[in-house]
């Protein structure tokens, strides 16, 4: 029992609340019976104490005669309870209305509550008489008789009373709290769907809109640790990938490096020592120059991807002509063409000014271009278009006579990744001009797409056109 009231705020204020009330009750009723009588005999003291002193005034040098008419004119106004004694100079009683001495004296009145005794002296007689009011304290000892002997059934009713009372001053007292435990307790479970509804104006109801702004602001910051958390969580994971992806492409790069080094090598062993057909040195020169010219592209393209994925790397950015570009790189790349028997066509739109890292722009043109050139028949065309696109300055590269299959074009921009035809065997590319081509659009921040086309393979890069 003891330890469901410790646990219980409602039955701990139920159970002081009630016998607290309880006892101001109890001392509520002695303080009545102790006090009542003596305030009540007090009043009257100080009313008849002042009117004893008046009406010996009075009566001095009044005839016996006019003293009694007095008197009984006095008794006929007083109190039941309350009544007057006049003695004579020895202390004996005597008639109100002969002022003849009785069998009473001023002693019998010792233990009957009365006022002080005043004197008076009558017309005619030189003896001296005394005068006093005597209260009846018996209705007031039967009040207080009265009084305790309902003390079992008041008690009983006090303490329903007080029940009662602390009853519903507990339920006042405790349901707005209970209630905030409630609250309280979902915010410990971080579930901050809960709202108190505790509409008051008092400290209660203070506490209940700061709980619900707590609420608020708690389930913000948790929201907002769950978002940082879930960006954290993203964030490590594309760390990951990259790793990965950095670990795949060394892994890729030093296996196509050690190829052509092991070419190279093999071939300088054979002609040093004279082997078989090593012996002609110029022809085997030639083909090892050729590997070191495919290795040095190499190198250099792994160069530029090193410096575009260094941590804080920021392009060169400048306005440049890029209509002049196009054209200067098709002028360049002419003995290319002738070479390979490709015709070139071109559509450029004059005065497109970019900005852009110049130099890294023409690093993705030529690759485009050669690409085109490497990976189209002999007397197919290649087509070079220069458009504007809402706004933006679009190149379309596009070479015929040859398709990529669908399946092949998401892994075309992956590192190293050739596609295996018998066209492309013909080829010499490092696997990497489309992935240098990649780094570079998507440093800035252009789109870039690769489709097939009824006639061929399209690729096509948007950038912002600048003013000049």
């Amino acid at each position: 029992m003891l330890k469901k009231i410790r646990s219980s705020l409602s039955i701990k204020i139920f159970t002081i609340t009630t016998i607290m009330l309880t006892i101001c009750c109890l001392i509520t009723y002695l303080f009545i019976s102790w006090f009542l009588p003596k305030t009540y005999l007090q009043q009257i003291d100080d009313s008849y104490i002042d009117f004893a002193k008046e009406l010996t005034g009075e009566l001095d040098n009044l005839t016996t005669e006019d003293a009694s008419a007095l008197l009984q004119v006095i008794m006929l106004d007083l109190e039941e309870n309350i009544l007057i004694h006049v003695f004579n100079e020895v202390g004996n009683e005597v008639d109100l209305f002969s002022f003849s001495p009785t069998n009473m004296s001023l002693n019998d009145f010792k233990g009957i509550h009365a006022t002080p005794a005043y004197s008076f002296s009558l017309d005619g007689e030189a003896r001296t008489y005394f005068i006093l009011f005597a209260i009846d304290t018996k209705p007031i000892n039967q009040a207080i008789e009265a009084l305790e002997n309902c003390l079992p059934l008041l008690l009983i009713v006090i303490v329903f009373i007080s029940s009662v009372s602390a009853l519903l001053y507990s339920l006042y007292i405790t349901h707005p709290i209970l209630s905030l435990s409630k609250t309280s307790h979902k915010m410990a479970t971080l579930d901050f769907s809960e709202k108190s509804k505790i509409n008051r104006s008092d400290e209660i109801g203070a506490l209940s809109k700061n709980l619900n702004i707590l609420s608020e602001e708690l389930s913000n910051s948790l929201n907002d640790l769950q978002q940082a958390n879930t960006t954290l969580i993203s964030d490590i994971e594309k760390e990951r990938v990259e790793e990965k992806k950095r670990v795949a492409f060394f892994t890729a790069v030093s296996h196509e490096l050690k190829t052509p080094i092991a070419v190279i090598k093999g071939q300088l062993e054979g002609m040093l020592y004279r082997v078989g057909t090593y012996k002609d040195r110029d022809k085997y020169l030639m083909r090892s120059i050729e590997v070191i010219k495919n290795l040095e592209k190499t190198v250099q393209e792994l160069l530029i991807i090193s410096k575009m994925e260094s941590p804080g790397y920021v392009p060169n950015y400048k306005i440049f002509s890029l209509s002049e570009v196009l054209l200067q790189r098709l002028h360049i790349h002419e003995d290319l063409f002738l070479k390979k028997q490709i015709q070139s066509m071109h559509t450029i739109h004059p005065n497109i000014y970019v900005k852009a890292d110049q130099q890294f722009i023409i690093k993705v043109v030529d690759n485009l271009i050669i690409n085109a050139i490497n990976y189209s028949p002999p007397k197919n065309r290649v087509l070079i278009n220069l458009i504007i696109e809402n706004g933006e300055a679009s190149v379309i590269i596009e070479n015929t006579g040859i398709h990529i299959d669908n399946n092949e074009i998401p892994r075309i921009f992956e590192a190293f990744y050739c596609i295996e035809t018998s066209h492309n065997r013909q080829t010499s590319g490092s696997g990497l001009g489309l992935y240098v081509v990649k780094t570079i659009l998507e440093q800035h921040n252009a789109k870039y797409m690769i489709q097939n086309t009824p006639s061929g393979v399209s690729f096509k890069f948007s950038l912002q056109i600048h003013s000049k």
